[in-house]
């Protein structure tokens, strides 16, 4: 058996360090990534309001798509295209023990996607981003209620009346990844959490009372690329 000579080696490792070394030091000059998020959710609400109660269920799916590049220690964010995938819902009224329903077609606001930035933190680039949600109930005009969607941890839009993070019972809205694993061709990760808040308005005699829960799964993907 013939074994390499020891300097051979060194100096293949040596070589091998120099050519990682220069791939982080000029990639965030010389790369760009392109950024797939895919979101899904499911969710029920009831609203009981005097004789008058809704009962409404929903899922939906969302996939939005852009790009970002490195600008010193911050990113820039470039919108490409948001799809509201899938759409479903259902509204149901009762008073008076008469029956009404409201199907997908009849809800006046649909589920939208609001990427507001990334955030570099230390080690780490988080996402700031919100699902802008609908009111209800469908089939009232007068008192709606809005039903506010998944939002991540970062995110700096949602009003700090609700505490939205306080509501989540099961999984984590903190939507990261690590910036050295950027240097790879391609990463995924998945992130859930299960939210769920109970609220109420009103008098004595008008109050109103509202539960809204849902699950929701997001899956981004990001893919490294080499700018021409």
């Amino acid at each position: 058996m013939v074994r390499k000579p020891l300097y051979a080696a060194m100096s293949f490792l040596f070589m091998s360090l120099l050519f990682i070394g220069s791939l982080t030091a000029l990639a965030p000059k010389e790369c760009w990534w392109e950024i797939i998020i895919q979101l899904t959710s499911n969710g029920t609400y009831t609203l009981d309001k005097g004789k008058t109660s809704y009962s409404g269920k929903y899922a939906y799916a969302i996939q939005w798509s852009g790009c970002m590049e490195q600008d010193g220690q911050d990113f820039i964010l470039y919108h490409e295209n948001s799809e509201l995938l899938r759409w479903e819902a259902q509204e149901k009224k009762r008073e008076s023990g008469a029956a009404e329903i409201k199907i997908t077609k009849e809800f006046s606001e649909k589920p939208s996607f609001a990427f507001n930035y990334i955030l570099a933190k230390k080690d780490n680039i988080h996402f700031d981003f919100l699902i802008r949600g609908f009111r209800v109930p469908q089939q009232n005009q007068s008192t709606r209620y809005y039903l506010h969607l998944p939002a991540s941890k970062e995110n700096s839009r949602n009003p700090t009346d609700i505490a939205y993070d306080l509501h989540i019972y099961k999984g984590s809205n903190q939507v990261y990844f690590i910036k050295n694993d950027l240097f790879d061709e391609s990463i995924k990760k998945d992130f859930h959490w299960s939210w769920k808040r109970h609220s109420s308005s009103g008098g004595t005699e008008e109050s109103s009372y509202l539960t809204h829960s849902y699950d929701v799964d997001v899956e981004i993907s990001i893919f490294r690329h080499l700018k021409k």
